[in-house]
């Protein structure tokens, strides 16, 4: 193990208030020289992706809403639901 780190995640929102995982990741060094990565962190299955700033729940839904009402409205629909989103997003969602 190399390191710890703080990572923040947005999840479904719950009882229409935004939620927010705040979890402990661990980096790992690999020595081995045909390694591609030197470092690498830890990912939690079905709550982590990498780079991700939100939950794969949550990316699901954004994705969901995009399909059936994309820019503006898809927009409008994701702030009344707590899981507010641009319409920039949802349109790149799309892609």
């Amino acid at each position: 193990m190399h390191a710890r780190y703080q990572r923040r995640l947005a999840e479904l929102p719950v009882g229409g208030r935004r939620v927010t995982i705040h979890l402990r990741v661990r980096r790992f060094v690999c020595v081995a020289p045909e390694c591609a990565l030197r470092t690498f962190a830890e990912q939690v299955p079905g709550l982590t992706a990498r780079y991700a700033r939100a939950s794969v729940a949550l990316r699901r839904q954004w994705q969901t809403i995009a399909v059936a009402l994309a820019g503006r409205p898809g927009a409008r629909l994701a702030a009344r639901s707590a899981i507010g989103e641009s319409r920039s997003t949802l349109l790149r969602l799309l892609r």
